[in-house]
């Protein structure tokens, strides 16, 4: 509890008055009481001291329900000893709250009654936006299925070792099944896919119209290229010019050998827009 100051210094009066010193100051204080009537113009210090230094009262675990009681919420224990609840009640006399804190329930539709012990509504949740120009492969994703440091891969980002395949509703480390096929790019029909790694370099800043700049010029890879994905990966060499991928809009796509980390040639096609020339 606060107390100001004009409220000590009337309980210092009225001690002095009943008996000339502190009435709740210790014999072996600081301050003991044979010295107080020497303290006079520290009094008020003296106090402020001793009253800061008392222990802070125990919260009321029963504040809540008390409060919804006063409210006029009903309210009854969840168990009665025969694995049946009890009969709500509205009348704050009804409740003595000598049962466990935990055996009693608020009724769901009077907890407004009370707006700072209500539960808070969850923040709903919505799927981060992916960068401009870019989409994710697919768009039914739920939060538990994105825990902290994790994102879907975009529509036709390869998957690589380490990312993260959902069968059978369970996740599965890409590489570990015989049959994934690791550069195969992400679709709308395949399963849900997720990796820790980071998002592909983007430009923000809209370039001035009329005013072609570098940003806007396409980089075209060539056979013999070493290119690598913009979201990381390892480096691979362009080999071939492939004719126009009707499963990705009519794009061209480019032949890239690469080896993988447990040293096995790996080979797959993929289009200019996930790709930028290896440092």
């Amino acid at each position: 509890m606060n107390y100001t100051d004009d409220q000590i210094q009337t309980a210092i009066d009225e001690a002095i008055e009943a008996t000339s010193k502190f009435p709740f100051m210790a014999a072996d204080s600081a301050f003991a009481p044979n010295s107080w009537d020497s303290e006079a113009p520290e009094r008020l210090a003296i106090a402020r001291a001793f009253l800061a230094a008392l222990p802070k009262p125990e919260p009321d675990p029963y504040a809540r329900l008390k409060a919804y009681a006063e409210a006029g919420a009903r309210i009854r224990l969840i168990s009665t000893g025969f694995d049946e609840k009890s009969k709500w009640y509205q009348k704050p006399q009804k409740f003595a709250f000598v049962r466990p804190y935990s055996e009693y329930e608020v009724h769901p539709d009077d907890l407004h009654l009370c707006p700072e012990y209500a539960p808070k509504p969850p923040t709903p949740w919505t799927l981060p936006t992916p960068p401009t120009g870019h989409r994710w492969h697919r768009e039914d994703w739920t939060q538990g299925m994105l825990p902290d440091g994790y994102r879907p891969l975009l529509k036709d980002e390869p998957w690589l070792h380490g990312d993260e395949i959902l069968r059978y509703n369970d996740w599965h480390v890409a590489g570990q099944h015989e049959d994934d096929a690791i550069g195969s790019p992400t679709t709308k029909q395949k399963n849900h896919c997720r990796t820790r790694r980071p998002l592909p370099a983007q430009v923000n800043v809209e370039p001035a119209k009329d005013q072609p700049t570098q940003s806007q010029q396409v980089w075209t890879p060539k056979p013999g290229d070493v290119v690598r994905l913009k979201s990381g990966g390892p480096k691979m060499a362009v080999d071939t010019v492939a004719e126009p991928d009707e499963h990705r809009e009519g794009q061209l796509v480019y032949g890239c050998f690469w080896i993988a980390e447990d040293g096995r040639p790996q080979a797959f096609k993929l289009p200019a827009v996930l790709l930028q020339p290896a440092d």
